[in-house]
């Protein structure tokens, strides 16, 4: 059963299942920390109120004692490390199954031999543990359910299997009214968590994306770089590894201040919505679209080994030329767009000397020497045969005069034209 059941996900949270299966796993852990650590002095209670059932049957007892060791087991499991989402999952809902069926199974064998106060006081503590059932695991409906059922559905059916007169029957009416009330609960507990949860995860993922076009925005890649570019050092360090790459392109729309100026603001945004349609087409599936400002566009491709990304930019040029825009009052436009690249790491020998931002600004150099040059076309610069001796002053010089930069040898310029 999944995670995020009870009892259907909406569509439009598909995508958010992953990050909120984690979520509730890391929520029902904390809780059920929580109710570990209540439950032993419950277990104490417990024998307490079962000590004359564990006379007449020394069952009674065993089961106590192993569901004391079976609470402490899973205490102990809490501090495990696992391998994935499931596996963690996996490994509470058979803790929690278990020990469910030792108190079931406690209830079961105690029930007949109780007086009318010790019944009252089994009721009590089962409603306890039931209302902890509910709390500390309402993230997974199969460890609520096996953990309620047993419990209190062992009580509601003894209580009809051992008529007497100490059992009469409003206490079975309420035994079972309570199980009612407590299953609805739990679903409706769950489900607020569930929607608490996906409402918390959609508004993260909105913070992370650009309004107009849906694209992934600056704050978005400055966390997603951040991650790929500690992988990437980590990949650079490992002898004999293939080196991982990110290959930054920037893509900016020539003369899109003409389309403002001359059909409106409405179509300059129909025109960056299919822009950013267009190129979430172009780019493979892991590769990453980010809108960097006004018409400006980032594509950060991840690969190995240190080949430029000139086929990807060659075809982005190529179809945002090709590409009819539709405007909405019927006309349609074409644009062409000047494209600049760069790698990270930039310098082979020293990957760690020129961050991610840097290289976004090298980037940048390319596409404004593409614009220079006379727009529709891309420019890259990838790292000269010359040292940077002080990559500070080196990249603040190469920002100012790629062509100078290039002249000296720190960075090598590679142009559509050759």
């Amino acid at each position: 059963m999944d995670l995020i059941s009870p009892f259907r996900c909406p569509p439009e949270d598909r995508p958010h299942l992953p990050a909120a299966r984690e979520a509730l796993v890391g929520e029902l852990e904390e809780r059920g920390r929580v109710a570990l650590a209540a439950l032993l002095p419950v277990l104490l209670l417990l024998w307490a109120t079962l000590r004359r059932a564990a006379q007449a049957d020394p069952r009674v007892g065993w089961l106590l004692l192993a569901a004391l060791a079976m609470g402490l087991l899973r205490i102990a499991a809490h501090g495990l490390p696992a391998r994935s989402v499931e596996v963690r999952h996996l490994r509470f809902s058979v803790g929690s199954t278990l020990l469910a069926l030792l108190l079931g199974a406690t209830t079961w064998l105690a029930f007949p031999h109780l007086s009318p106060i010790e019944m009252g006081l089994l009721g009590m503590i089962d409603a306890g543990l039931g209302s902890a059932a509910l709390v500390s695991m309402a993230p997974s409906p199969v460890t609520y359910l096996a953990y309620i059922v047993p419990v209190l559905g062992s009580l509601g059916i003894v209580s009809i299997l051992h008529p007497a007169p100490e059992h009469p029957i409003v206490f079975q009416t309420l035994t079972w009214l309570f199980l009612g009330s407590l299953a609805v609960l739990s679903v409706r507990v769950h489900r607020s968590l569930r929607d608490e949860i996906l409402l918390r995860l959609r508004s993260q993922e909105q913070a992370l994306r650009d309004t107009l076009t849906g694209l992934h925005n600056r704050r978005f890649l400055a966390e997603f770089m951040e991650h790929e570019t500690a992988q990437a050092l980590r990949n650079w360090s490992q002898p004999g590894a293939r080196p991982l790459t990110l290959k930054l392109i920037m893509l900016d729309l020539d003369h899109f201040k003409e389309v403002n100026d001359q059909y409106g603001h409405e179509a300059g945004d129909a025109v960056l919505k299919q822009l950013a349609t267009l190129l979430r087409e172009v780019v493979r599936r892991p590769d990453v679209v980010v809108r960097w400002g006004g018409e400006e566009f980032i594509v950060v491709a991840r690969d190995t080994g240190r080949e430029l990304p000139l086929g990807l930019a060659e075809r982005l040029r190529r179809r945002v030329s090709a590409h009819p825009f539709q405007l909405p009052g019927g006309e349609v436009l074409r644009r062409t767009c000047s494209l600049g690249f760069a790698l990270y790491p930039f310098l082979p020998d020293a990957p760690s000397q020129v961050g991610w931002e840097p290289c976004v600004a090298l980037a940048d150099a390319g596409l404004y020497l593409a614009k220079e040059g006379g727009r529709d076309r891309w420019m890259g610069l990838e790292a000269g045969p010359e040292p940077w001796a002080d990559p500070r002053a080196v990249l603040q010089a190469v920002q100012e005069d790629p062509a100078a930069a290039a002249a000296k040898g720190w960075v090598r310029l590679v142009s559509q034209e050759g």
